[in-house]
C-alpha cells in the first residue's frame, strides 16, 4: 500500500508541473522564456547525473556488504557485481564526456521548440491542464486506495 500512496504523490507532483504553464499565463511565460529554455535543456543532464551518483552510492554499499559477507565465509558473486559496476561507470563516463553535446542537442531540438509552443499555443497549454487534472485525480484515487486499505 505504501507504493500505491507513493505513486499517487508522484502523479500529483507531475500534475502541478503540467498545470503550471496555464496558471502562469502567456505574459509570465514570455518573461521567463530564457530561464525556462535553459532549465528544460539541462534538466535531463542533471537527472542522469543524479541517477549516476545514486547508482554509484548503491554500488558502493553493495560492494561493502559483499565484502563483509565474503569475510564471514559466505560465497559471493563478485563477477556479476564487477560487470554491473563497469556498466554503471561506463554509462556515467559517457554522459560526462558527451554532456555539452547532449545539452546543445536537447536545447536545439527539444528545449527551445517546447517552450515556444507552450508560450504561443494556448490550445497546447489547455491540453496540458487537462492532462494535469487527470493525473491529479489518478493520484488522489491512488492515495485514497492506500488510505482505505491500510
Amino acid at each position: 500500500m505504501k507504493w500505491i500512496n507513493l505513486i499517487g504523490l508522484c502523479l500529483q507532483f507531475l500534475s502541478f508541473w503540467l498545470a503550471a504553464p496555464e496558471l502562469l499565463g502567456e505574459l509570465t511565460l514570455d518573461r521567463l522564456k530564457t530561464g525556462l529554455i535553459k532549465f528544460v535543456s539541462v534538466f535531463p543532464i542533471y537527472l542522469f547525473a543524479f541517477l549516476g551518483a545514486g547508482l554509484g552510492l548503491v554500488m558502493g554499499i553493495m560492494g561493502t556488504l559483499k565484502g563483509i559477507n565474503a569475510k564471514d565465509g559466505e560465497p559471493v558473486d563478485f563477477i556479476g557485481y564487477a560487470i554491473t559496476l563497469g556498466v554503471v561507470m561506463l554509462l556515467y563516463f559517457v554522459l560526462l564526456f558527451f554532456r555539452i553535446r547532449i545539452e546543445k542537442a536537447i536545447h536545439k531540438h527539444f528545449g527551445a521548440p517546447f517552450i515556444e509552443s507552450i508560450i504561443k499555443n494556448e490550445a497546447f497549454r489547455k491540453k496540458l491542464l487537462l492532462a494535469a487534472a487527470i493525473l491529479f485525480t489518478l493520484g488522489f484515487i491512488c492515495q485514497l486506495i492506500a488510505a482505505i486499505a491500510s
